[in-house]
């Protein structure tokens, strides 16, 4: 995985070939929210999602699963962290 950012500060992340922002828009406790957008290539895998927007290369995870829901260039991702 492979995180930069480009010149206008926008923070891009890449993974198996798809780009992507992620932005969280809420934290609590015991869970997280996260806004992606995809900027290029394909969807990864609903699960490798959950663990990109929690901060760990697939398939190495730390949290306790989540739910994408996916629209066109855009994912809603909830990480359940505790």
């Amino acid at each position: 995985m492979k995180c930069y950012r480009m010149e206008d500060g926008t923070s891009v992340t890449e993974w198996s070939g798809a780009k992507f922002t992620i932005s969280r828009t809420y934290h609590g406790y015991s869970m997280s929210r996260y806004n992606v957008k995809l900027l290029e290539g394909e969807w990864p895998a609903d699960n490798d999602m959950i663990t990109i927007c929690d901060g760990d290369e697939p398939p190495h995870a730390r949290h306790f699963g989540g739910s994408v829901t996916k629209n066109g260039d855009l994912a809603y991702v909830t990480v359940y962290t505790d």
